[in-house]
């Protein structure tokens, strides 16, 4: 099967992923939010969403000096909530920003 593109008018906004099962796709799409917040987020049309979500929470490890690992299932049918983790610590997604947050660099 040949692989779809996402066209622009199919990106879902946040009020509509409310209705999005399980949730995984709207905290993603936060994430997303969070990272480009940092300017640490750029969407790679070749790679697509999840990938550079993904890229991004890399170069986020990298300016706090440490390992993340976020597992996220992106089918709209999951029903499997997003895992934070911080090296080998398992956090709740509110646990891991916060600690982020805390870590970030100040300008």
């Amino acid at each position: 099967m040949a692989e779809e593109k996402i066209l622009d008018h199919e990106i879902l906004e946040e009020n509509e992923l409310d209705g999005v099962a399980g949730g995984t796709l709207k905290e993603t799409f936060n994430d997303s939010r969070q990272l480009a917040a940092f300017g640490l987020y750029n969407f790679d049309k070749d790679k697509g969403f999840i990938d550079s979500v993904q890229d991004g929470f890399d170069k986020l490890g990298k300016k706090i000096g440490l390992t993340l690992n976020v597992k996220c299932d992106s089918s709209l049918n999951s029903q499997t909530a997003n895992v934070y983790q911080i090296g080998n610590q398992t956090l709740t997604r509110d646990q891991f920003w916060k600690t982020v947050n805390r870590l970030m660099p100040k300008k």
